[in-house]
C-alpha cells in the first residue's frame, strides 16, 4: 500500500490548509455562516516555490506581498474548486469549524489513485524554505 505524506497547516479554529507530497494544497475558512473548503489545481512544485522565492528577493517594492501572499496568488491563477459546507445535502454537512471529515475530503480531493493508499500526517514547519522543499516530492 501506498502512502501520501500530508501536514494540516493551521491558522485557526475556523481556517487552516492542507497540502499533500506532491504540492496539492486544499484550504477552508469560515465565511461568518459556515465551513468553505477550496482545492485548487495548481501544485506548489519545488520549481514554482523557488520561482516564489527568487521573485522576492528580485524584487524590493513591498506592493507585491509577502512570500504567503505570493504562494496564494500563484494558486489563484489556476482553476479551483469550492465546497461549501453548509448543509445543504449528505455530502456538506453544517460545519463552523474545520475537522478530520474536511481533511479528509480535501485529501480525497487532492490525490486520486486506484491503488489502495494510507494518507500519513506529518509536521511540516511552513515558515521554513527548507522544510517547505524538502516534503514536496513529486513523484508519481
Amino acid at each position: 500500500m501506498r502512502k501520501v505524506k500530508y501536514a494540516v497547516i493551521k491558522e485557526t479554529t475556523e481556517e487552516m490548509f492542507v497540502i499533500i507530497q506532491d504540492g496539492g494544497v486544499a484550504s477552508c475558512y469560515n465565511n461568518g455562516e459556515h465551513l468553505i473548503s477550496e482545492y485548487y489545481r495548481e501544485r506548489l512544485t519545488k520549481d514554482a516555490l523557488i520561482k516564489i522565492e527568487k521573485f522576492q528577493t528580485l524584487e524590493e517594492d513591498d506592493e507585491i506581498g509577502s512570500e504567503y501572499e505570493q504562494i496564494w496568488s500563484f494558486l489563484g491563477e489556476g482553476e479551483m474548486y469550492a465546497k461549501d459546507w453548509d448543509g445543504s445535502d449528505e455530502e456538506s454537512p453544517l460545519k463552523q469549524e474545520w475537522d478530520e471529515e474536511v481533511i479528509e475530503d480535501m485529501l480525497n480531493w487532492l490525490y486520486i489513485s486506484t491503488d489502495a493508499i494510507e494518507f500519513e500526517r506529518v509536521e511540516l514547519d511552513w515558515d521554513n524554505e527548507q522544510d517547505k522543499k524538502d516534503f514536496i516530492t513529486e513523484e508519481d
